[in-house]
């Protein structure tokens, strides 16, 4: 882990999570969790309990993996969804009069796609995740997936989520995941 940067890598921190968690007794298990709900803001406190009654009926994961396994699938799923919003740009256009001529809101330049964009973070953090830890195969299929069908989505007006504005994802660094995760992958000869 790098000192002086708040980036850890997934496989570090679930790691670091399980050392902590097997130095702890159940007393002190509960003791940080009452200082996480004190810690958590009104508007949170709900979702708080959620994430606690969620976890027995998941199932503890092993320390060794990380939830990956429908990545691909719920990469196709947002491209069907940014599909199925495609295919209602016209409407969009009209309800809000450029198709009349008025002046185009650059603040507005995602238009009805404003929606897919934590999405899309999300799954960059997930392709990320995957790449941390060792799965290489499946982050070269997801950030290819990503690059080359996601962020090339647009509308006939050329409206769609681009890489821009992904806020808070490192693009080079994702660049360089993919291309490591191929050079990983393939076989020696090729």
């Amino acid at each position: 882990m790098n000192e002086g940067t708040d980036h850890i890598s997934l496989k570090a921190f679930w790691d670091a999570v399980e050392q902590r968690l097997a130095a702890c007794s159940v007393d002190d298990l509960r003791a940080i969790l009452r200082t996480m709900a004190q810690e958590a803001l009104p508007s949170g406190r709900q979702a708080f309990l959620e994430r606690l009654t969620i976890m027995p009926e998941a199932g503890v994961q092993p320390s060794n993996t990380v939830p990956q396994d429908v990545l691909l699938a719920d990469i196709d799923d947002w491209i069907a969804e940014v599909g199925a919003q495609r295919r209602q740009a016209q409407q969009w256009e009209e309800q809000h009069g450029y198709d009349r001529g008025e002046r185009y809101d650059d603040e507005n330049s995602l238009g009805p796609y404003a929606e897919f964009v934590e999405p899309l973070i999300e799954l960059f953090g997930r392709a990320e995740g995957a790449f941390d830890y060792g799965d290489l195969p499946l982050a070269r299929q997801a950030y290819y997936k990503l690059f080359t069908e996601a962020l090339e989505l647009e509308d006939e007006y050329g409206r769609g989520v681009r890489a821009e504005d992904l806020n808070g994802i490192d693009m080079a660094k994702a660049r360089a995941c993919y291309l490591r995760a191929v050079y990983e992958s393939e076989p020696a000869q090729r």
